[in-house]
C-alpha cells in the first residue's frame, strides 16, 4: 500500500510501493483508458477501493474560469468537476480537498489540481 504521506514522486517509485493486486487494477486501468478514452472516474474508484487520497493533477480538464482552454470530452459527458465531484467526495470525503484550476497554459490546456487537507 502506498505511504500516508506520499505525495508526488517518480511513478516507478509509486508501482513498487504497490502489492500485485493493487498494481494488477492500476495496469489493467491504465491500458483499458488508452485504449476506451475514458473519464478519470476509473482513476477515482481506484483511489477509493485502496483508501488513497493523493496530490492529482487532472490534464485537459474543463477550466471555468478559462473557457479558452481545451478539455477532454467523453461519452458519458465534458471532462468538468460535474463529472467527478461526487467521486472526489467519496475518495476524500466532503471539505477534505482544496480544488484549483491553472490561470495559465503553454500548451492551451486546462488542468485542475486536487490537494488534500
Amino acid at each position: 500500500m502506498l505511504d500516508d504521506n506520499f505525495i508526488w514522486g517518480d511513478v516507478s517509485e509509486i508501482f513498487k510501493k504497490l502489492n500485485k493486486e493493487e498494481l494488477d487494477d492500476v495496469i489493467k486501468d491504465i491500458k483499458y483508458r488508452m485504449t476506451k478514452g475514458i473519464s478519470e472516474l476509473n482513476e477515482l474508484n481506484i483511489l477509493i477501493k485502496y483508501n488513497l487520497k493523493p496530490f492529482i493533477v487532472f490534464h485537459d480538464f474543463k477550466n471555468p474560469n478559462h473557457p479558452e482552454f481545451k478539455y477532454d470530452t467523453f461519452s458519458i459527458g465534458d471532462n468538468d468537476i460535474s463529472l467527478i465531484n461526487d467521486k472526489l467526495n467519496e475518495c476524500y470525503g466532503i471539505d477534505n480537498y482544496i480544488l484549483q484550476y491553472n490561470n495559465e497554459s503553454q500548451t492551451n490546456v486546462g488542468y485542475l489540481i486536487v490537494i488534500p487537507k
